[in-house]
């Protein structure tokens, strides 16, 4: 069953080749980025919140 799917996939994929690529490329730096900003905002908030924790 998944040769089916990746041999339709590839038959589509000639067609929509460059847009994929760009279109993943672009989702990719995205992920990427938010990924960062959501791991930065969790380091923040933890040391913040040990650091209130430490205070109490």
């Amino acid at each position: 069953m998944n040769t089916i799917i990746i041999q339709s996939f590839h038959g589509v994929h000639k067609d929509i080749k460059p847009y994929l690529h760009q279109f993943l490329f672009l989702q990719l730096g995205q992920l990427i980025v938010l990924f960062v900003v959501i791991v930065f905002f969790t380091s923040a908030s933890l040391s913040k919140y040990s650091g209130f924790k430490s205070m109490l």
